[in-house]
């Protein structure tokens, strides 16, 4: 809000707190009720200092989005200006909300429902029971790719090192499955 103790804020479009309205959009307001009006809006003001007034609107409109503010425009009192600020804003106020460009998808608690037809190319995708996964498949072809040969780096030892792991790892989680599967 404006101190009186301050000096008045300069007027133009230059003068937009970062609290208040817009200077131009105030004064797209003010030009509207004073086309619709005239006088009775304008003579009201008679013998206040205007950048007072106007300081007084811009921070009670401030948080009024644009289409509030025509809405305020748009159903303005019959055949008598609003009687003030707080008036006008009231009708701003009743608004209706802002339709969604783009409807809401509906929000469900728990878990997320998976269409049957997404279900199903899971489904396919998932390992069959009686088959390795893919990663101890390259495992164990890795192993027997790399076993035979005499003089491995130090990177082929640790590649050779790191498949041995990943068999190992899944023989002890699938002691049944590992028996049944030769290795490579």
């Amino acid at each position: 809000m404006w101190n009186p103790d301050q000096p008045a804020p300069p007027s133009g479009d230059e003068a937009v707190p970062l609290d208040g309205l817009p200077m131009v959009t105030l004064e797209w307001v003010w030009n509207s009720l004073g086309v619709r009006y005239g006088h009775y809006f304008a003579g009201k003001w008679d013998g206040f200092d205007l950048g007072i007034v106007k300081e007084d609107w811009r921070y009670q409109l401030a948080r009024l989005t644009d289409a509030q503010l025509q809405y305020g425009l748009d159903n303005l009192p019959v055949g008598r200006p609003p009687s003030d600020v707080q008036e006008f804003r009231r009708i701003c106020l009743q608004a209706p909300e802002p339709k969604p460009q783009h409807p809401a998808l509906p929000r469900k608690r728990g878990r997320l429902e998976i269409p049957p037809h997404v279900r199903a190319k899971f489904e396919q995708l998932r390992p069959r029971e009686d088959e390795e996964p893919s990663n101890v498949r390259a495992a164990r072809g890795t192993i027997a790719n790399l076993e035979p040969r005499q003089g491995l780096g130090d990177v082929q030892k640790a590649v050779l090192a790191a498949a041995r792991r990943v068999v190992a790892r899944y023989e002890a989680a699938h002691p049944k499955d590992s028996a049944a599967t030769p290795a490579v």
